[in-house]
Order: C-alpha cells, then sequence, then structure tokens
C-alpha cells in the first residue's frame, strides 16, 4: 500500500508539538518574512531606531511651530511669531518673513500709477 503525501514509517523521536519552535525566532529552521508584502497577522515590534530614522520627536515642537528643510534630510522647527507670513525670499531659506519682506515680494509685482494699481500689466482702478 502506497503511504499518502510520501512520508515513511518509522521515525521515532519527532515531537510534533515543539515542531513550530524550529520555525520561531532563534529556532534552527527560523521562517524570515523579509520581502513579502502586504500586514503580518500579529502585531510587529518596532526598534526604536526605526522609529527615530523616520519621525520627528514631539519635543522639537513647541507652541507656534512648523516643521521645515532647507536642506535634503535635515528638517527642524520653525517657530512663526504673530504677524509672520512663512515663505522663501530669493536665494534664501525658510523663514518667517518680516512685513519688509513681504512688501519686498509684493512690491517686485506691484506699480503705483497715480490713482491706478497696476498688476502685472492688468489695470486695477481705485478712488
Amino acid at each position: 500500500m502506497a503511504v499518502p503525501y510520501g512520508w515513511s514509517t518509522g521515525q521515532t523521536g519527532v515531537d510534533i508539538a515543539a515542531h513550530k519552535a524550529r520555525h520561531q525566532d532563534g529556532g534552527a529552521d527560523e521562517i524570515a518574512v523579509t520581502g513579502l508584502s502586504g500586514l503580518l497577522a500579529d502585531d510587529q515590534h518596532v526598534l526604536d531606531a526605526e522609529v527615530l530614522a523616520v519621525a520627528v520627536a514631539r519635543t522639537t515642537f513647541d507652541a507656534n511651530t512648523i516643521l521645515k528643510a532647507d536642506a535634503d534630510d535635515t528638517p527642524e522647527a520653525l517657530t512663526v511669531a504673530e504677524q509672520r507670513l512663512v515663505g522663501r525670499i530669493t536665494s534664501g531659506e525658510i523663514t518667517a518673513l518680516t512685513a519688509s519682506q513681504i512688501w519686498t515680494i509684493l512690491a517686485s509685482s506691484i506699480v503705483c500709477n497715480g490713482d491706478a494699481v497696476v498688476c502685472n500689466n492688468n489695470e486695477i482702478v481705485y478712488n
């Protein structure tokens, strides 16, 4: 008679209950899930180093603070004071612009001509 699944008889000393331990962490035949897509059924632990590599610590931020990066991979906190807008002037870094800097940006596109304001060659009349 043929043995189903190709199993042979006469095997001794096989502890079926301990089989799963062979495939767990540190087991003789540990299973790796590297490269698999999707989510694993069990929750996975996260290493502190992995978290620090992708997250910004909450202590970086104070009230009225945003995250900015002026160079690749160098995020940093920027606190924005009252009456400021966030922007970047020519050849400058991201900053909380002053009223003077904002006016310089706006003035480059707005020309006052008597009782009219000209924006990009479109005249808007005011009295």
